[in-house]
């Protein structure tokens, strides 16, 4: 198998206001993918900002998937690839083995350990902004002035929103710590 080179990443990007068919589209994939990946309920999540309601987003579906040994074992990744996802490597990630499905809506799947870094951290994220509507306005509009400015390929687009990420994250899981610290439920 080849492993897709950083310009088969740098497809286009477009920014979209929020669908309410984001979470549908989720929660029908996710039925297919737990049949795919033999996993619970549990172990897969809507990520990224289509996971967040009222948030400018890229029209893809982000799914992350926890497999305690990261990569699909054959007849895993075989279903994937008969659901017509492609295999992406792991696109720069470590401990992250990433696939993509266009048709017939855009889906980016990433699949990790359930109990690893990245995991964690878009949880964090994603749980982060749904309960901040002013970090989702500015994320949101960082989105839009990036794509303004003509980064609208994957990779500067998201080289150019890097270091907001970085900072999003950390008042994330701050965020996150101070909850569990005074052992309060995550208001999601």
């Amino acid at each position: 198998m080849t492993i897709p080179s950083a310009s088969d990443l740098n497809e286009p990007v477009t920014i979209v206001p929020y669908d309410q068919q984001w979470s549908t589209l989720y929660s029908d994939e996710q039925k297919n993918l737990m049949r795919i990946l033999a996993v619970k309920f549990s172990q897969i999540a809507h990520i990224g900002s289509t996971s967040v309601a009222g948030m400018a987003a890229k029209p893809i579906i982000d799914i992350m998937a926890g497999l305690a040994d990261y990569s699909p074992d054959t007849c895993q990744h075989q279903g994937l690839i008969d659901s017509g996802y492609r295999h992406m490597g792991d696109a720069g990630i470590v401990e992250r083995q990433y696939y993509i499905r266009r048709q017939p809506y855009a889906i980016n799947l990433h699949v990790v350990p359930p109990d690893g870094d990245h995991w964690y951290n878009n949880i964090a994220i994603r749980n982060y902004l749904r309960v901040h509507a002013r970090a989702r306005y500015q994320y949101s509009r960082l989105k839009q002035k990036i794509i303004s400015n003509g980064n609208t390929s994957l990779l500067p687009y998201s080289a150019a929103k890097d270091s907001f990420i970085t900072e999003l994250k950390l008042d994330a899981l701050e965020w996150q710590s101070n909850l569990q610290a005074t052992n309060k439920d995550l208001p999601i």
